[in-house]
């Protein structure tokens, strides 16, 4: 594929042994950067585990108590919206409104884990949502359980949780601060709301934990959350229903605090108008706290602060030492202190992060230089800094150098010489400089125009020159030999590499190519099986609103989003519509499998499929424990099928998985998806299967080997796209956390599922589906180790971004999760890697057995 002087005679077989030599080379040299993922998942962002400021305002603390109030999920235009919350709002008159933006990674455990540590959450938090670990470092909340400023043997303050759990799991040590959960799963409404304000109440009053009174108290209510994701947001009476009853039960306690403590009603988090959460769109990132009480100024609302600015409360308040861990600034316009005592105080905070940013030079980690204590520069200090050492970078540039060796090795061993290696080498090197200057250059608009639009001509570009080189490959050769033009051949090779590096690529958009290949196929039939011209018509039609009708940014909407909503088995209406969709998806799957449009055999799978939504509609949790049975056994009885006879003859596996995801997921997602595979298997069948055969000229045979990675990444990013998980042209990720869809995480348990059995439910069956493709594309002796080798590379190469990206939070977050999708689509495709290589090694054997007998 990127040989650019690869003679016919020196191109192996597709199915040889010489093309698994390579890939487990590239493995084992991968292994740098395999440690350096490991390590940077396990990674905090760098933080002095000591070092404080005293306070200048020791002994004289700004506040007799603290309630701390987290409202999950609750977005900043609905918090400061009367309608929504009446009594905060006019709170809010006589105190101080700060405007937050979160970080980039907006969910509960990161986003709680940021405003209590005042440490920046990496995008890797993401994976620990369910149980947030502490850094180690010292906050405003630990110094308050803990801090003795008089000196007789106890702490000057009790703190003491109520609520969530991600508080309990961020403060573990009971004995220094008391928490009583009120968490029942994601179908929990009402009751652990209702449960923490009876608690709250008993603290506050006659009860207090654990028989001691606590001045400072953090209140966690999950139910805002919870309600949103089940009935959105925006314009959703439930939703507004919940917020007016917890802006009530919040009243009552307000009025039962002394006059000298300081309350603040905040939110870890926003969300979309149907309750999704989790990337860093504004919509979730922007919420807001309202601050009132002694010392706090009335009427005033203080913009442009960071959610980790919250942590710098505890300490200003309370008059505690700041920790230089603390990456925050104190919102200095929100207290009602002289002038003087707000100088003191900056320069208190001032002191603190000098301290954190000579910790930062200590131990190598990227700093600003030439800072003092005697010169506040706020503007010099980055905004949002993950951090990474100089040893990252290291790792990952041995996997590059790695992956260096290995292609100019493959190159030395099928005849290349030095001079072709140098070249090639360099091209890759070239490229990577290229990419690397667009990703860290993107601060202006040019810049990111730039970069979106190498993202996605890059993959298009390499699409439509693969197709042109497979159908013309005379056009590419050098004169009358049959060797590839060398000049050509570095533009191909510096092509793909960018598609295998640029942190920005996009393989969806070589659904763009896939569609004008199905129109020319239409086009030009001439003799066709009539199950063939059905399978390129439904593809084009399949893929018109997976291209042109998920730019939400643009034409306002995303019509998968909205078919799954609709197909989902809430109402009679998104039943009956859910019904129809998944009933024509089996007919169309059936009948391309079977190659005829009508039988009693595809009545009987149109009826199993076309039931379940129909029993997903009473909401019981008997029937879904039957049905889930019922897709289990089908499992049994398809994986007893394929030990026995080696193939899934019922499609069993096939109705478990897109069951499961049509009952989870909705009729839309089901039908789209059998429809997809069902096609994919038609088609590689017939035109596509053409594609496995080796082409005599080598041009050709380059073109084919990049159609054979690019073909199946196409067809998972239209199906993923139909799910309403790639959000168009102008979005820069096709893997978005916040899109992932967990409603179907209710079925079995409505009403107190945990969060592992909500991720399990509705997250499951979406990635099952990678297996079902995967297995299409076995089935007919497709490559697939090509496809693992590329995604291998890929991950590779982003870290090596990655290494560099210490201050750029979005590339972070596109090339963390990046890898961990090209990740997960490696270890989809291993077991069918590894039945290939187990299958054509006793080939090989035999061919070599052949060969010395005949030189007996």
């Amino acid at each position: 594929m990127l040989d650019s002087g690869l003679m016919l005679e020196d191109i192996p077989a597709v199915r040889s042994r010489r093309f698994w030599v390579p890939l487990l080379l590239v493995c084992i040299l991968c292994l740098p950067t395999l440690i350096h993922t490991g390590a940077y998942l396990t990674m905090d962002t760098p933080a002095p585990k000591e070092g404080m400021e005293p306070a200048p305002h020791a002994g004289s603390p700004l506040t007799g108590g603290i309630l701390f109030v987290v409202l999950d999920g609750v977005r900043e235009d609905l918090m400061l919206d009367e309608a929504y919350m009446p009594v905060l709002n006019r709170e809010r008159m006589d105190g101080a409104t700060l405007k937050i933006r979160t970080g980039p990674l907006t969910m509960t455990g990161a986003c709680v884990r940021e405003m209590a540590t005042g440490v920046t959450s990496r995008p890797s938090e993401g994976l620990n949502n369910f149980h947030p670990t502490h850094p180690g470092t010292p906050d405003g909340w630990t110094l308050a359980s803990t801090h003795d400023e008089d000196g007789d043997g106890q702490p000057d303050n009790r703190v003491a949780i109520v609520g969530d759990y991600v508080w309990r799991d961020l403060y573990p040590d009971r004995s220094l601060i008391p928490f009583s959960k009120h968490f029942y799963g994601h179908a929990d409404f009402y009751q652990g709301d209702e449960e923490a304000f009876d608690v709250l109440e008993g603290w506050v009053t006659d009860t207090p934990p654990e028989g001691k009174p606590a001045n400072v108290i953090i209140a966690h209510l999950s139910g805002t959350d919870h309600v949103g994701h089940r009935y959105g947001t925006v314009g959703s009476e439930d939703y507004k229903e919940k917020l007016n009853w917890i802006d009530d039960r919040l009243s009552r306690i307000f009025d039962l605090l002394p006059a000298d403590w300081t309350i603040v009603v905040t939110s870890d988090h926003g969300a979309t108008p149907d309750g999704r959460h989790g990337s860093p769109d504004e919509d979730m990132r922007e919420v807001a706290a309202v601050m009132w009480g002694l010392n706090i100024a009335k009427g005033v609302t203080v913009t442009g602060l960071n959610q980790r600015d919250l942590a710098t409360l505890p300490s200003t308040l309370l008059a505690l030492p700041l920790p230089h861990a603390i990456d925050g600034r104190i919102p200095l316009d929100a207290f009602a202190v002289s002038q003087s005592q707000k100088d003191e105080l900056e320069q208190w905070n001032w002191d603190a992060a000098i301290g954190r940013n000579d910790w930062l030079d200590e131990e190598g980690w990227p700093s600003v230089e030439g800072l003092s204590r005697e010169k506040i520069e706020w503007d010099r200090l980055p905004d949002e800094e993950l951090g990474v050492r100089s040893s990252d970078i290291y790792l990952a540039s041995i996997a590059v150098i790695s992956i260096l060796g290995i292609l100019a090795a493959r190159h030395w061993r099928m005849g290349g010489d030095l001079k072709r290696i140098m070249s090639h080498s360099s091209v890759w090197i070239v490229v990577g400089f290229i990419s690397a200057g667009l990703s860290y250059s993107r601060g202006g608009i040019e810049w990111a125009a730039t970069y979106y639009l190498v993202g996605r001509l890059s993959t298009l570009t390499l699409s439509v020159l693969a197709l042109w080189a497979y159908a013309n490959p005379d056009r590419f050769q050098r004169g009358s030999e049959n060797r590839l033009d060398p000049r050509i051949g570095l533009v191909w090779l510096g092509i793909c590499a960018l598609v295998i590096m640029f942190p920005d690529t996009r393989f969806s958009m070589a659904n763009w190519v896939l569609w004008a290949a199905c129109l020319f196929a239409l086009w030009n039939r001439k003799e066709r099986d009539r199950s063939e011209v059905v399978a390129w018509s439904a593809l084009t039609i399949l893929m018109i609103p997976a291209l042109f009708l998920i730019h939400h940014r643009t034409i306002g909407f995303s019509l998968p989003h909205e078919l799954i909503f609709e197909t989902m088995s809430e109402t009679v209406q998104s039943t009956v519509f859910g019904v129809l969709f998944i009933v024509a998806g089996a007919w169309l799957a059936h009948g391309l499998h079977e190659r005829r449009f009508f039988s009693t055999r595809m009545g009987v799978v149109m009826f199993c499929y076309g039931l379940l939504p129909i029993l997903m509609y009473p909401k019981s949790n008997t029937v879904d424990w039957a049905v889930l049975i019922a897709l289990m056994g089908a499992a049994i009885f398809g994986i007893r099928d394929v030990l026995r006879s080696g193939v899934d003859s019922n499609r069993l596996l096939e109705f478990t998985i897109i069951g499961w995801l049509t009952i989870a997921w909705g009729g839309w997602a089901g039908a789209v998806t059998l429809a997809v595979i069902a096609i994919t298997e038609r088609l590689l069948d017939g035109p596509w299967g053409e594609l496995l055969e080796r082409r005599q000229h080598p041009v050709a045979e380059h073109a084919r080997i990049a159609i054979l990675v690019l073909l199946p990444l196409a067809l998972w990013f239209l199906i993923w796209a139909s799910l309403g998980q790639v959000e168009g042209v102008f979005y820069p990720r096709e893997l978005n956390p916040g899109n992932i869809i967990l409603r179907g995480g209710y079925i079995g348990d409505r009403a107190s599922p945990s969060n592992e059995w909500v991720g399990f439910m509705g997250a499951s069956p979406a990635f099952l589906l990678i297996f079902l493709l995967w297995r299409a594309f076995h089935r007919s002796g497709w490559p697939l180790h090509l496809l693992g080798g590329m995604l291998l590379i890929r991950h590779s190469l982003l870290w090596l971004h990655l290494s560099m990206a210490a201050n750029l939070p979005r590339l972070v977050f596109k090339a963390t999760w990046d890898s961990i999708f090209s990740i997960l689509l490696v270890l989809m495709l291993a077991p069918f890697v590894i039945e290939q290589w187990l299958a054509a090694a006793p080939e090989s054997e035999a061919e070599a057995i052949g060969v010395e007998s005949h030189s007996g």
